[in-house]
């Protein structure tokens, strides 16, 4: 009986040790914090970095939340982007325990001029229900926020480890996290890394239906809509910002945030003209150039100086 009772007391401790354990596909034991025990960025900040100065591993995701988010991973090869989810919890938290386990340097020697392919993004919600970015090129990590470290790793071994799913291709880098940053530098766009204009499905305004910029403010483009036709025309809340470059429009990146509009259908009737005001402030502070807001397979130019 006592026999018994040691080797159930030595089977136990042999569970508590593993429960700390995962395992890579080499079988190789790494250190792991179970989901139960996540804890929130406030609760991991590590002290104020300064330039210059290395610290072991980062913190750049400690306020992810695989439990409740998929995992998205970007590759961006020079010509295309890619992107893929990865909904596995055991394999985000792998993923996010490599990045995380890798010594950062901060550095203001970056510049958009040094982004470069191949490129990497993620995107994931975090521990409040926002959205958590980062890209990395040439050896640099770009957060979200604008701050950038010295990072090396090589994120292109993620490509054939894991279960992805849900593939899907963009022409344009703006197609990456933070393309905000990485598309645009001071009053400079970058119209090769840009996308074309946003097109939305089936959308086409008839031609009974105009619209004029009726005021601008610095955040705000007012549109009045006429409906010059017999019939009622339905239109909805969602709209872009394009730039004009050298002749051609492309797509304004936003900036990072939980950006979206409520999908709701307003009536137009029969000359009864009604305005609408677009908040650009998902775009950030615009740089000199011509623009146009785009609604509802409508567009109205506007100049930003």
């Amino acid at each position: 009986m006592k026999a018994k009772k040691f080797a159930a007391l030595i089977l136990a401790v042999l569970c508590t040790a593993l429960a700390g354990c995962t395992y890579t596909n080499e079988d190789t034991p790494v250190i792991y914090t179970p989901p139960s025990e996540t804890v929130s960025a406030t609760e991991t900040e590590a002290p104020e970095q300064t330039v210059g100065e290395t610290v072991t591993g980062n913190t750049f995701m400690a306020n992810a939340s695989p439990e409740t988010s998929a995992l998205e991973f970007f590759v961006y090869d020079g010509e295309n982007t890619k992107f893929r989810y990865l909904f596995g919890t055991s394999q985000e938290n792998e993923i996010l325990r490599a990045i995380s386990a890798v010594p950062a340097e901060k550095t203001e020697d970056w510049s958009p001029e040094l982004f470069t392919a191949p490129a990497y993004g993620f995107e994931i919600g975090d521990t409040d229900g926002w959205a958590l970015e980062a890209v990395w090129s040439n050896g640099y990590w770009i957060t979200q926020d604008g701050d950038v470290y010295r990072f090396d790793y090589d994120f292109g071994t993620f490509s054939d480890k894991y279960d992805w799913s849900d593939e899907r291709v963009s022409s344009a880098a703006a197609a990456l996290p933070c393309a905000h940053i990485i598309c645009r530098n001071g009053d400079k766009w970058y119209a090769d890394r840009l996308s074309p204009p946003y097109t939305y499905i089936d959308e086409e305004a008839p031609d009974y239906i105009s619209a004029e910029l009726v005021e601008q403010t610095e955040n705000n483009i007012t549109v009045k809509y006429t409906n010059n036709g017999s019939k009622d025309w339905m239109y909805g809340l969602h709209f872009s910002v394009d730039v004009l470059l050298d002749g051609e429009w492309y797509s304004v990146p936003t900036i990072s945030g939980n950006w979206g509009f409520n999908d709701i259908g307003l009536i137009l009737t029969p000359e009864q003209p009604r305005e609408e005001v677009y908040d650009l402030s998902m775009y950030g502070e615009l740089p000199p150039g011509e623009y146009r807001v785009s609604a509802n397979g409508c567009t109205v130019e506007f100049i930003v100086s």
